[in-house]
């Protein structure tokens, strides 16, 4: 079952720089608590939404589980309540309709596609509406147009619109290499974000160069425990993995991780994001052990700090379930399969990159479990999906038609007792599917020819 490892995008922003969170997604909420400036601490121009505090309006403490807009104080009666980001308590209710106002008219730059308190995006069509607005303001104005570019074409990306996003990331780097030069702690977030968008594009090669010049510099200019640069080692990382690289990543994401306890702590969201990554690819080696304690202690973190429904936490949720399925507990590993995929359907839509991960993870977690009539509308509404936003020559899209292959020829297969092994064939090895197939040719030369090939589809 596919896992899911984070890339991290870093963003230049003017004479700042900005970090920016994927792949997406896992450092979203906090990495963005304020921007880092080249020379010192942190910026404080961007604001907060005007909250309410612990008492209501009539002076009493605001009872468990009320809800209440955060904004005008207003009950359900007066509009529907959202919970846009990931505040929580009496925070985290807010109706649609003030949060909408607040975003079009607020003077802070930010309120347009983060919440100000907790600095999760939003991660919606109004945050591409709103920056396209002023990137065509600052357009006409002739004003610096970097951080604009950056956060649309990142906006962009995280909802799986990366062919819009491109052409936005190459004019920020190209605009920062003229005005700043390549080692530029901005210049070299552009060339990682462009690098991260290649990733998530399925290019690797022209990802490659990308992340290993921004990596490279950061290292030399900023050093090797500075957030940018462990963004960068994860996201090196990452694409060697992709490559098939395990022994090569492995010691960037062990280095990656043991820098950010060290200097962030072990509840920072990068902090969070490397767990999840060294645990990953633990279980891609076949250390379960290792791989589910990893992956329990980032879940259990994010539950109590983003909340149950915030996309980082249904993204462990996902990579739980998939663990569970690697060890054979397919009871164990269904119910947390269908909540990360409840969720992301809900907050992040139905042809969200990570939502149609959780879509084929759990169409193969059926078919494992011989329900293949459950398991052939989720893999064909993948495939429909990848199509329409990857194409049909993306590696995903490609993985996404082999598995739907693969059940077809299982549910074409006549009736017979090959039936009670196929769960078992689904996900086994290629050595398991050649003793299977000696086993079954004992019994009936038919069943040895429809073994052969599936074996063959399922590799081709």
């Amino acid at each position: 079952m596919p896992l899911r490892v984070f890339i991290v995008p870093r963003v230049g922003i003017g004479p700042h720089k900005l970090v920016k969170v994927k792949c997406s997604s896992l450092l979203r909420s906090k990495l963005l608590q304020g921007t880092v400036s080249v020379t010192c601490a942190f910026l404080t121009s961007y604001g907060t939404m005007p909250t309410r505090g612990t008492p209501t309006r009539d002076g009493k403490v605001e009872a468990p589980g009320e809800r209440t807009c955060r904004l005008c104080w207003g009950e359900e009666d007066e509009g529907p309540l959202v919970q846009p980001c990931a505040c929580r308590g009496s925070q985290k209710w807010i109706h649609k309709h003030c949060l909408e106002k607040w975003r079009r008219t607020s003077p802070k730059k930010d309120a347009a596609y983060r919440c100000g308190q907790c600095m999760n995006t939003y991660g919606d069509a109004l945050s591409l509406e709103l920056l396209r607005a002023r990137l065509q303001a600052e357009r006409a104005d002739g004003e610096y147009t970097v951080f604009t570019l950056n956060r649309l074409a990142l906006e962009l990306q995280d909802q799986g619109k990366y062919d819009e996003a491109e052409p936005l990331h190459r004019e920020a780097l190209e605009v920062s290499r003229e005005t700043l030069g390549d080692r530029h702690p901005n210049t070299l977030g552009s060339i990682s974000n462009l690098g991260a968008l290649l990733y998530a594009k399925g290019d690797l090669a022209a990802a490659e160069p990308l992340i290993r010049e921004a990596l490279e510099g950061q290292r030399e200019t900023l050093g090797n425990r500075d957030l940018s640069t462990l963004v960068s080692i994860n996201n090196l990382g990452a694409l060697l993995w992709a490559k098939g690289g395990l022994a090569a990543a492995e010691p960037l994401f062990r280095e990656a991780l043991e820098v950010s306890r060290e200097t962030l702590g072990n509840r920072h969201p990068h902090t969070l994001t490397s767990i999840n990554n060294l645990g990953q690819l633990l279980q891609a080696k076949g250390d379960l052990a290792a791989a589910e304690s990893l992956c329990l202690e980032a879940l259990e973190v994010q539950r109590q700090t983003l909340g149950d429904r915030h996309s980082s936490t249904l993204v462990s949720i996902h990579n739980l379930g998939a663990l569970l399925y690697a060890k054979g507990d397919l009871a164990a590993a269904e119910p947390q399969c269908r909540e990360a995929l409840e969720g992301q359907r809900q907050t992040l839509g139905d042809r969200h990159p990570d939502t149609l991960d959780s879509i084929g993870n759990l169409g193969l977690l059926l078919m494992a479990k011989g329900d293949f009539a459950a398991a052939e509308p989720l893999l064909c509404e993948v495939v429909e999906a990848l199509r329409a936003t990857l194409g049909s020559g993306h590696p995903n899209t490609l993985a996404s038609i082999a598995k739907l292959r693969r059940l077809i020829i299982i549910r074409r297969l006549p009736g017979s007792s090959t039936y009670a092994f196929l769960p078992y064939i689904a996900s086994c090895s290629r050595r398991s599917l050649y003793l299977v197939s000696v086993t079954l040719a004992s019994c009936s030369v038919a069943c040895f020819a429809m073994i052969c090939t599936y074996i063959s589809w399922r590799f081709s």
